[in-house]
């Protein structure tokens, strides 16, 4: 593959990558007050469990059940005391 054509996978790698992160998220967002487990996200987008780990703290610093604590923790804060 030329250099150009080396670069092009790259990118492509890297949306792909940033859609998985997006679309972890989004689950999370909308799954926050059940259990979520690891491997229903990752089959819910359609890729391994380990593959899913390395991503979400690659591209976000942080791994996915730090998230998906974080999340529920803003949900709490935000939702109205009473």
């Amino acid at each position: 593959m030329d250099r150009d054509g080396g670069r092009v996978a790259e990118r492509l790698n890297r949306a792909r990558g940033s859609n998985y992160l997006e679309r972890a998220r989004d689950y999370v967002r909308k799954h926050y007050r059940e259990k979520i487990y690891l491997e229903d996200v990752a089959e819910t987008l359609g890729i391994s469990p380990s593959y899913l780990s390395r991503l979400f703290k690659k591209e976000s610093g942080q791994s996915l059940q730090d998230f998906i604590n974080e999340e529920r923790v803003y949900r709490a804060a935000e939702a109205p005391n009473g």
